[in-house]
């Protein structure tokens, strides 16, 4: 049976570049380019496949991404290299300077440390509450709230969180 050119049964790119099952890792932690202006356009983020360094991008971390992105079906995905680097980059993603948080009182300790001792630089205010008290959220929220912070099941307590109530609470 001959397969329909026309019908992409499976995307090149998830394969290594030599066809194997994974792709190959990516160990360099910076990249060369053959054409300066190729190096611009990374810098700027406007060459589609380029890397400039491993810290920000690279080859390895995009075969993952993209598969993430596929399994959840979002456009894309990001991956970090810690649970702490995903929050701190949605945090100062989401808020500028003015803004407000609101935290759930009994979270990782690095996430805690993180909003109660380094957002103050970026006059960013938090406000760390029973996260299961429905009230003290909703008295919490200020204009200038930004987002509703909790983790669940939480650390120490294991208190779980009513996300779709927190949902609703945030719509108001």
């Amino acid at each position: 049976m001959k397969r329909d050119p026309s019908v992409n049964l499976y995307d090149i790119q998830d394969f290594g570049e030599y066809g194997g099952v994974n792709p190959s890792i990516a160990d360099s932690a910076t990249f060369t380019f053959i054409e300066n202006k190729s190096m611009i356009d990374t810098f700027h983020g406007e060459a589609e496949g380029c890397f400039l360094y491993s810290r920000h991008w690279n080859p390895s971390t995009k075969y993952l991404s993209d598969a993430i992105a596929k399994i959840e079906g979002t456009k894309a995905a990001w991956v970090t290299a810690s649970g702490m680097g995903a929050i701190t980059a949605v945090f100062l993603q989401i808020c500028n300077s003015g803004d407000h948080i609101i935290a759930c009182r009994t979270i990782y300790g690095g996430s805690y440390a993180f909003l109660k001792n380094y957002v103050k630089k970026f006059n960013i205010s938090v406000s760390f509450v029973d996260i299961t008290n429905l009230e003290e959220v909703k008295n919490a929220i200020k204009e200038n709230t930004k987002l509703i912070y909790t983790e669940t099941m939480n650390n120490p307590l294991l208190e779980i969180s009513d996300i779709p109530s927190l949902s609703k609470i945030s719509k108001v």
